[in-house]
């Protein structure tokens, strides 16, 4: 039982220890958490109370909690299923309190009848020092020795009374012989192992004969001068074998070791001189990359300059032409309309304005163009009620001018569709919507942006 000072371990407490007392045959052990907290966390006992059973050293249950019923149901199943006991019974009395007396009856039953009848059990002797006990199994050595040597007698004695056909006789036990058998079998260990050779070996033939110790060192044969000089020989040929068989051996270790050092050279500089290919060829992809870029960039740069410089004439030439042409004074109240150019349709616009943006090829700022006008058109079209938001555009905004408003033809097309310039800022508004003229611009701007060179 593993239990701390929890409510329910304090609970079931009382009703262990009183099977302890009831069940002799079963062995209660408590382990208290305050003192063995080492032994908890080694058997993972995860609540307080636990209760772990266990059948020959094996764990076979296990129960976490106060729950009495459980617990015995749990006792009793395994109690009933663990077999015979030899715990179960109350046992039998080995003797008196004194150790000594006990083992010298169980030994010397028939030769000493004055230890049959063993009086009261006495008190326990006070605790004997290792002198005093080394003594004591000294002693009982030679008690063991003399029973044996006395039992044997009377079994001889025995034996030739009650045949009177048989003349054999037993020989008497040599108690020296015995001894030194003893000790020399068991290699002085122990008393008990000492008793233990005694039982098993009292019956044996050769029990009083005399132990033969082999002495080793005469065994061993002297070598002449020849043989001693050929097994020199022989052992200085062999240590020239394993010198030459080392020699030859390194030496294929420096070969194999030098042709791996030479294969990892050429293997490092050929990875070195592709990896130089290859970083020179990613530098002249990015110079031609750049190159290039910048050359596109000043075609387009020369373009617009020719456009700006072709919109300037225009409007230089018809800022001319107005200035130098007379006022005309009609001497009648309604003049005639004078038969002039045409003004251009808003359709007429757009697809100017269309045109104009698609110019722009480099860099795809015409496509990018075309692109944000179809946004604005989309938008519009499809949220028109909305117009606080899409219906208005800001022509300072950088994205604006850096898409739209920087180009020729895109204030022009948003004008086309209906924008107005707010006069207090820089708002484009469209009031009211044309449905179909959007519709026809987003047509035009989506044949442009198809057509439009990748």
């Amino acid at each position: 039982m593993a239990w701390a000072t929890c409510g329910p371990c304090q609970m079931i407490k009382p009703t262990f220890h009183q099977w302890a007392n009831e069940l002799q045959d079963v062995v209660f052990l408590e382990v208290n958490e305050a003192n063995n907290d080492d032994v908890i966390h080694s058997i993972g006992i995860r609540g307080f109370p636990t209760f772990h059973l266990y059948i020959n050293a094996q764990k076979v249950d296990e129960l976490v909690g106060a729950d009495v019923n459980s617990l015995r149901r749990k006792i009793d199943t395994w109690r009933a299923s663990a077999g015979y006991n030899p715990f179960a019974s109350e046992g039998v009395a080995l003797g008196s309190g004194d150790p000594r007396d006990a083992r010298l009856r169980k030994f010397n039953q028939d030769a000493s009848a004055a230890l049959r009848n063993v009086a009261a059990p006495v008190a326990a002797p006070p605790t004997l020092t290792d002198e005093d006990e080394q003594k004591e199994d000294d002693e009982l050595v030679k008690a063991l020795l003399l029973s044996q040597q006395e039992l044997k007698d009377a079994q001889a004695d025995q034996a030739a009374t009650s045949s009177e056909t048989s003349h054999l006789e037993i020989p008497p036990v040599n108690a020296a012989f015995l001894e030194q058998s003893l000790l020399a079998t068991t290699e002085q260990m122990s008393l008990e192992a000492a008793i233990s050779w005694i039982a098993e070996h009292q019956e044996d033939a050769d029990i009083d004969a005399p132990i033969q110790f082999i002495d080793l060192a005469k065994q061993r044969k002297e070598l002449t001068t020849e043989e001693k000089q050929a097994k020199v020989a022989e052992l200085k040929r062999r240590i020239d074998e394993k010198k030459a068989q080392r020699a030859a051996q390194a030496k294929k270790d420096d070969v194999a070791r030098e042709i791996a050092r030479r294969n990892m050279g050429k293997d490092m500089a050929s990875a070195r001189e592709e990896y130089d290919a290859i970083q020179t060829r990613l530098v002249r992809e990015k110079q031609a990359r750049e190159k290039a870029e910048a050359k596109r960039e000043r075609e387009r740069l020369l373009k617009q300059i020719e456009l700006d410089k072709a919109e300037r004439r225009a409007r230089k030439l018809a800022a001319a032409t107005s200035l130098d042409a007379p006022e005309r004074v009609s001497t009648t109240d309604v003049a005639a309309p004078s038969p002039g150019k045409p003004a251009a349709t808003p359709e007429m616009q757009m697809q100017t304005s269309i045109d104009r943006l698609s110019q722009y090829r480099v860099g795809n700022d015409g496509l990018t163009a075309l692109k944000t006008l179809l946004v604005y058109v989309t938008n519009v079209l499809d949220k028109p009620t909305e117009l606080d938001k899409y219906g208005k555009i800001n022509s300072a905004n950088p994205a604006f001018k850096k898409r739209v408003g920087s180009f020729i033809g895109g204030l022009s097309f948003l004008r086309a569709i209906g924008f107005e310039k707010d006069l207090d800022g820089d708002l484009f508004v469209l009031h009211e919507p044309n449905e179909p003229r959007l519709r026809d611009a987003k047509l035009r701007l989506q044949k442009a942006i198809d057509a439009f060179p990748q």
